[in-house]
């Protein structure tokens, strides 16, 4: 097994996957736990040619700012609506020997399950001369019904080694500490809502963790211990606090990257730059230039934003 290097670990990368919406559409498996989704009020091929383009604009946002983002298409054999959400089925590490080591996560529903292709992540990395160390499918310590959609459930300090997880349909408490063994993470669990007290799906949407700032909605906890455990867990890092109707707007989906100079960047849509107040904007920027881009189709019929469409590649020393 190769080793993870963890020797002077960093919070971010300048390098991204993304995979292109191209067969997007609503999914009614995914909307039963993702109360950010909604059916489209037009026609399916609009909706894609929306989705598309969204894309190809955060890319070359992301891009323009000097991110190495590896492009893939979505298959075709198989329907995979939400291909465009990489990040929930597979993380790396840094490993050994400038390589990367891979961790593929088990998802809730069949559809999502089919966006799992490794051969094809493999192909694209060593494309771009990145090694692919031995991976972890966490497909087979799971059970059936059980789920953990990688960083979409797990907030990542990469830097103290610890895993946020707010437990959910798609985040089991099981497959958490079993990533955690392996990884060498300490597990940092509890429960979040939304604004009308539903259970919300993916921790990534209430909580964002950078080198020195963290994202957060407090309110989205109601259980005052964890709450506290949280914000204590999240170190002397700035919060940067957020409400449940900006969460409702994607204002927690955002991500801290950095470019090919090594300059910082904080990813988010626009449409969660446009519901964050200046004072809020302007803690951000002091850690990062904002890089945006209108996700307007994939945010409302997706339940997705910005970060959830990077899933973010990290090789060692």
């Amino acid at each position: 097994m190769t080793l993870v290097c963890q020797a002077n670990p960093s919070q971010t990368t300048d390098t991204v996957v993304m995979i292109s919406p191209d067969h997007f559409g609503f999914n009614p498996e995914t909307a039963v736990t993702n109360y950010f989704q909604n059916i489209p009020d037009q026609a399916a091929d609009i909706t894609r040619h929306n989705a598309l383009a969204e894309f190809a604009g955060l890319r070359q946002a992301l891009e323009a700012h000097g991110v190495q983002v590896l492009s893939m298409p979505s298959r075709d054999d198989v329907p995979t609506p939400e291909a465009t959400f990489p990040n929930n089925w597979f993380l790396t590490l840094p490993a050994a020997h400038h390589a990367t080591e891979l961790y593929v996560f088990p998802m809730l529903v069949p559809t999502r399950q089919n966006e799992v292709r490794l051969q094809a992540l493999e192909q694209r990395l060593a494309d771009a001369n990145i090694a692919l160390a031995d991976h972890h499918d966490l497909r087979h310590e799971s059970t059936v019904g059980e789920a953990l959609e990688g960083t979409g459930s797990l907030v990542l300090d990469r830097v103290n080694r610890q895993a946020f997880a707010a437990l959910s349909p798609r985040t089991s408490r099981a497959l958490t500490e079993t990533f955690s063994s392996q990884a060498g993470y300490q597990p940092v669990f509890f429960h979040a809502v939304d604004q009308h007290g539903q259970t919300i799906y993916h921790t990534n949407v209430m909580l964002s963790i950078g080198t020195r700032f963290a994202v957060l909605c407090e309110q989205c906890i109601p259980d005052a211990k964890e709450r506290e455990q949280v914000i204590e867990q999240l170190g002397d890092r700035e919060l940067i606090y957020i409400t449940p109707a900006q969460v409702s707007h994607m204002a927690g989906n955002l991500l801290e990257l950095k470019n090919q100079k090594g300059e910082p960047l904080i990813l988010l849509s626009q449409q969660a730059r446009a519901h964050l107040t200046s004072v809020q904007r302007a803690a951000l920027e002091s850690y990062g230039t904002l890089v945006s881009a209108p996700l307007d189709t994939l945010e409302t019929v997706g339940g997705g934003s910005a970060r959830c469409m990077v899933a973010e590649i990290f090789t060692g020393e």
